[in-house]
């Protein structure tokens, strides 16, 4: 086996870092320097390291889960509200520009507990729960 340009037959057991540093040929100097700059790269990687993580700790964005919709119903009962969450959608323009073609198919689809009667008059998109805002 070749290391460096030293021929070595075998290795015994685990050599020492002094021992690889005489096989290689290296002296008390050379060793010592190439230790101390081995030091300075583990050193920089380790604030590279830091500082990458604490700038995407910084620019991270809090993911939405969806979008709530409450919509405003006119029924005899008093039942004035109901509330559809929509996990597929992010963002408020986008509940908003879309929501209109959905209507129908969520007034169609109400719980029992609402009158099958219901209108809507209207909507509301937000990102938070309205049931816990209150």
């Amino acid at each position: 086996m070749t290391i460096g340009d030293k021929e070595v037959t075998a290795l015994w057991a685990p050599a020492s870092p002094r021992r690889l540093a005489e096989i290689m040929g290296m002296t008390e100097g050379n060793r010592l320097r190439y230790r101390k700059e081995h030091i300075q790269n583990v050193v920089g990687y380790v604030f590279v390291a830091v500082a990458l993580a604490l700038a995407l700790v910084g620019c991270k964005q809090e993911q939405v889960p969806g979008v709530y919709v409450e919509i405003s119903l006119n029924n005899d009962t008093d039942i004035d509200k109901y509330v559809v969450f929509n996990p597929n959608i992010k963002t408020i323009e986008e509940c908003e520009a879309g929501f209109a073609a959905s209507l129908p198919g969520v007034m169609a689809n109400l719980p029992q507990a609402i009158p099958k009667n219901s209108t809507a008059t209207g909507w509301k998109c937000t990102l938070e729960d309205p049931a816990k805002k209150k």
